[in-house]
């Protein structure tokens, strides 16, 4: 298994790769937010592990402070750095949305 470290170098990669794909300027400055996000979260270490996504998935769920789309939002654009970097497998669900009632 291969490391995979969350710093500004490979932030930095990944978001050069998104904007030659032609994601926006506003994308990449969100982007670059939640990857930081999650790096802050992660301090001291910038190593991801497999399961380091998912433990900031209970995280951000047990605060109670984020809609569940803003989660599922950062959970997506981790998992597309993931992608990115060759560890699909590393990736997690999104939190299932409930459907309202009427």
């Amino acid at each position: 298994m291969k490391e995979i470290r969350l710093t500004a170098e490979s932030i930095n990669t990944f978001l050069q790769k998104k904007t030659e794909d032609g994601n926006k300027p506003e994308t990449i400055t969100e982007y670059r937010r939640i990857l930081l996000a999650l790096r802050k979260w992660m301090l001291p270490d910038t190593a991801l592990q497999k399961e380091t996504l998912q433990q900031w998935k209970i995280y951000m769920q047990s605060e109670g402070i984020l809609a569940v789309r803003t989660i599922n939002r950062r959970l997506t654009v981790v998992n597309q750095f993931l992608d990115f970097a060759g560890e699909r497998n590393w990736q997690v669900s999104c939190i299932r949305l409930e459907e309202k009632q009427f």
